[in-house]
């Protein structure tokens, strides 16, 4: 029952960097509470288990994962957004020089 809960973590992350890479926001905050009800479901059975149990040690793998695989999209996020911040910055000093231009 576990390993295929664990399974849908993993797929689930898989489409989130898909739709990360894709721009589809919308579709990454439904994945992504999905996926956090999920891992919560499963920490509520695997802490019920003995602290030397297989499960346990297969979901703290599975965490390792995640924190792994998830600081891909979040590092290219931050180059995304230091990429618009640039472009937002030329924009409005164009825009400056413009209204300048035309105030003459």
């Amino acid at each position: 029952m576990l390993d295929r809960k664990f399974q849908k973590v993993k797929h689930l992350t898989t489409q989130i960097n898909d739709f990360i890479e894709a721009f589809n926001i919308e579709g990454c905050t439904l994945l992504l509470e999905q996926r956090l009800l999920l891992l919560r479901d499963i920490e509520s059975e695997v802490t019920a288990l003995s602290p030397t149990s297989a499960e346990r040690a297969e979901f703290t793998e599975l965490l390792r994962w995640l924190e792994k695989e998830d600081k891909k999209p979040h590092q290219k996020a931050v180059e995304f957004k230091s990429k618009y911040q640039q472009k937002l910055s030329k924009q409005k000093k164009t825009n400056f020089a413009i209204k300048q231009y035309t105030s003459l």
